[in-house]
């Protein structure tokens, strides 16, 4: 038996908690998780999708980061629009 299974046999419900949770934190979407992890519903797998302060900080993060990148791309074309972004309009 090797390190991984020991461990999952220790624990596997906290085992399969944690490494959802990696899987999330890596970019995977939840749908993949799910079939990774095997639940079945969504309902199931949100109830043990825990979300702490360091996921909200990231999201958080990656929105604004997101948004300094959209609006640099417009000032450097010349425009408020943002091309193949999908809420944009051109104004002229």
């Amino acid at each position: 038996m090797d390190l991984a299974q020991r461990v999952i046999r220790l624990d596997p419900g906290k085992t399969k908690n944690r490494e959802s949770r990696n899987l999330r934190r890596a970019g995977i979407s939840g749908t993949v998780i799910m079939k990774i992890g095997g639940w079945k519903t969504r309902s199931v797998f949100e109830r043990y999708a825990i979300v702490n302060r360091r996921d909200i900080a990231e999201a958080m993060h990656k929105l604004e980061s997101n948004r300094r990148e959209l609006e640099g791309h417009a000032i450097s074309h010349g425009g408020d629009s943002v091309p193949n972004h999908p809420t944009s309009t051109a104004i002229n």
